[in-house]
């Protein structure tokens, strides 16, 4: 049997999404969707248990073109998720799970093994009851004997953890296996089990785990209309995008301009100003709704999960603070814009993005 956290911690309550057979890029989205509502406090912690068609979930990899080639030929849609290491294979006799998880709340481990094994024990409790020995390494895999039955990977913006995963509940192995692209071999519950369960009752099994590990109401719930604005905008600017999918680039603000700002710690008057002057340019634009704003302290570091653009890296390698940095160029290195020039920048920005 595996070692698994046994402690309970007490959050109140978990939002579960079921879903049955959604599009790859939907399905992804929708996690990332959660996720940045999570961190903006408008949003509960949640859970996401859904299937896919069949197909191939990047992490880090790049796959070459005879490898997009040949899933193409084989009608596997190629997606890429937010969290990082090794690739997953899906199809509609896979399980997809995630969890999203607001870590700020005491009663998390603080030790990363530790808090892993507990998001996943309820995951592992249930595969084992269907009479398997599994042993899981802590990060990435749970292994049966030699083979993986499960596979999981992680990401953390800020204090957000997104806990993504698989099941290979009856997978199709032989495809799995030969394509070529998966790093380890995989198995299926249906070969190695002889409890026979259906998806739903899987389901049902792994939610009252998660219930009893979290102490916690599971209550199913939908997107918020806030969130459903932010999901469309996800959607489009990320998972349904070759950039993102194939070349592992990421769109700096989903689809809005993004405007960075670099300052010294603490902010000398020249920095304060230009702070001031880029917040009254937005005001004077019109386009709050359409415009991300991220001020940065020199030193202080940038959260886990936020994209490092090449603005920033510039400003911060000559020293030109302070700094305003456009949809990654820099625009701004020690001098100050007027409120009034700063607007023309932001109207010709906008106008470029549409």
């Amino acid at each position: 049997m595996c070692t698994i956290i046994r402690e309970v911690t007490k959050i109140k309550e978990l939002r579960l999404f079921t879903q049955d057979i959604v599009e790859p890029s939907r399905g992804w989205a929708l996690d990332e969707t959660i996720m940045l509502h999570v961190k903006g406090g408008d949003a509960p912690n949640s859970v996401h248990f859904w299937r896919s068609p069949s197909s191939i979930v990047l992490g880090n990899l790049r796959l070459n073109p005879d490898q997009m080639s040949f899933l193409e030929g084989k009608n596997v849609s190629i997606i890429r998720r937010v969290t990082d290491g090794q690739t997953f294979y899906a199809d509609e006799g896979s399980l997809l799970l995630g969890f999203i998880l607001d870590t700020r709340d005491p009663l998390f481990p603080r030790e990363l093994n530790d808090l892993y094994r507990l998001v996943y024990s309820p995951i592992i409790e249930t595969i084992e009851n269907f009479g398997l020995k599994c042993a899981f390494d802590n990060t990435s895999y749970l292994f049966v004997d030699d083979v993986v039955i499960s596979q999981v990977s992680q990401f953390w913006y800020y204090d957000v953890l997104v806990f993504q995963g698989v099941v290979y509940l009856d997978v199709d192995v032989n495809f799995a296996n030969s394509a070529g692209i998966l790093p380890k071999k995989v198995s299926s519950l249906t070969r190695l089990s002889s409890s026979k369960k259906t998806i739903k009752e899987f389901i049902g099994e792994a939610s009252q785990r998660i219930r009893e590990k979290f102490g916690a109401a599971l209550v199913e719930g939908s997107l918020t209309d806030l969130e459903k604005n932010t999901f469309e905008r996800v959607l489009k600017t990320k998972y349904q995008s070759p950039k993102w999918n194939l070349e592992f680039s990421p769109p700096l603000a989903y689809g809005k301009l993004l405007i960075e700002v670099l300052t010294a710690s603490p902010p000398t008057k020249m920095c304060s100003q230009i702070e001031k002057n880029v917040k009254e340019g937005i005001k004077m634009s019109g386009n709050e709704e359409e415009i991300e704003l991220r001020i940065w302290r020199r030193g202080r570091g940038l959260p886990p999960g936020v994209t490092v653009t090449n603005g920033l890296i510039e400003a911060a390698k000559k020293s030109q603070i302070p700094a305003v940095i456009v949809n990654g160029e820099l625009k701004y290195g020690r001098t100050v814009p007027t409120p009034e020039e700063f607007l023309n920048v932001i109207k010709e920005e906008i106008k470029r993005i549409k």
